[in-house]
């Protein structure tokens, strides 16, 4: 008997089911079937079209290998197009609503069927998925941030049963106006959160206030409190990452675009707008600089132009022009300044500033940590690669 052949690889999966098939089946059966067999015929072309592989179904949905997870976010997005334009033409107990979940994990193939943690992963989280919609975990998210005409945000992190730590979960949107309407939404209810959370907490103020006057203890003139709203981080960190794909900002893949604890970064490798130990910008970053004016002008936040070295001292030929970092840094945090200023920038709220790092900030410490050490320094550029790393240009949007 042959043994059977095994391999382990990384994997797109998909799960598909339909909402409330179990009532269906309990309400009327022979219909039940005929949609099941509608629903399988519009999800085999979609498979094929993006070439899917159908690993196998199960009673109503559909397990589904991709050789990427945008292929496979591809498919789920045509998916739910083709059932929602099904669903116009039918009477409401003949429409086909399903959830999709997409996950890119570690599987072991074995005679044509996939096993893992990678699968039991999407299984779980095709529950987190809405009536018609589409779920995926950052590790998909990753792969397809930045791609054109894709569109999701973050809704949390879950536990998932059986599964080990949490995950963190997105959700995919069809298209850009029901991207942009659903974060407005969740904006709307961040005013109104924050309008009240202000109200109880001047209220609570005014409480102690009263106390601390009958009990005649010393009253500190100032109170200081700190409101951090998660969401509103997710909607800058979206909405940038809209505007930035409208513009073509990620046309290089020397830009990221980051979150951190206070904020967004576009962050630009040091090489990729300037040459070596310049300050004169090349030619393609002036034009992709030049993008960034209307969305710093859109912004109602803080605007940062952050500059870093390595920690290698400019070379003895170079140090007429630039004798140190710091005077290298300051020269290009100037040059992106002026050049943002010629392209039309308004900085007269004063919101807008240049910062130049120097050596000071490597690429792993965050923007709120003081500065680095000398060690630290040291450690962070051990190696060719840290060092090209650290050389960059942050753009910071941060609140």
């Amino acid at each position: 008997m042959p043994s059977p052949q095994i391999e382990r690889k990384l994997a797109a999966i998909m799960f598909t089911d339909i909402v409330n098939f179990s009532l269906m089946m309990g309400e009327d059966e022979d219909n039940t079937i005929l949609l099941l067999d509608k629903h399988n015929e519009i999800s085999n072309k979609v498979f094929s079209k993006y070439k899917g592989k159908l690993i196998k179904q199960l009673g109503d949905g559909n397990f589904v290998e991709f050789n990427s997870s945008l292929d496979a976010v591809k498919a789920a997005k045509e998916l739910q197009q083709q059932f929602k334009e099904y669903n116009k033409n039918v009477v409401e107990e003949n429409q086909i609503h399903i959830r999709i979940g997409i996950h890119v994990g570690d599987v072991i193939e074995k005679n044509g069927d996939l096993f893992g943690d990678g699968v039991n992963v999407t299984s779980r989280i095709t529950a987190f998925a809405e009536k018609g919609g589409i779920c995926v975990t950052q590790e998909a998210y990753r792969t397809i941030q930045g791609q054109k005409d894709v569109y999701a945000i973050s809704i949390g992190d879950y536990d998932l049963k059986n599964i080990v730590g949490n995950w963190n979960l997105h959700r995919v949107f069809d298209n850009r106006d029901e991207f942009q309407e659903w974060t407005e939404s969740i904006h709307k209810q961040k005013r109104a959160q924050e309008r009240k959370t202000k109200f109880y907490k001047i209220g609570f103020a005014s409480l102690i206030l009263i106390v601390l006057l009958i009990i005649n203890v010393p009253i500190i003139n100032e109170m200081y409190i700190d409101f951090q709203n998660d969401k509103r981080l997710i909607y800058l960190y979206e909405q940038l990452s809209l505007m930035s794909q409208e513009k073509n900002i990620f046309d290089s893949n020397d830009i990221q675009l980051v979150k951190n604890e206070d904020g967004v970064i576009l962050s630009h490798s040091g090489s990729s707008a300037f040459p070596p130990l310049s300050n004169k910008l090349k030619d393609n970053a002036k034009d992709r600089i030049a993008r960034y004016v209307e969305i710093i002008n859109s912004f109602d936040g803080y605007f940062e132009i952050n500059t870093h070295t390595d920690n290698a001292a400019p070379p003895r030929i170079m140090q007429l022009k630039f004798a140190t970092n710091s005077e290298l840094a300051g020269a290009r945090a100037a040059t992106i300044f002026s050049y943002l200023i010629e392209s039309g920038l308004d900085f007269s709220s004063g919101k807008v500033k240049a910062v130049f790092w120097a050596d000071r900030m490597p690429k792993d410490f965050g923007y709120l940590d003081k500065m680095a050490t000398d060690k630290e320094i040291e450690n962070a550029n051990s190696t060719k690669e840290l060092r090209a790393k650290n050389r960059r240009i942050d753009f910071y949007f941060h609140y």
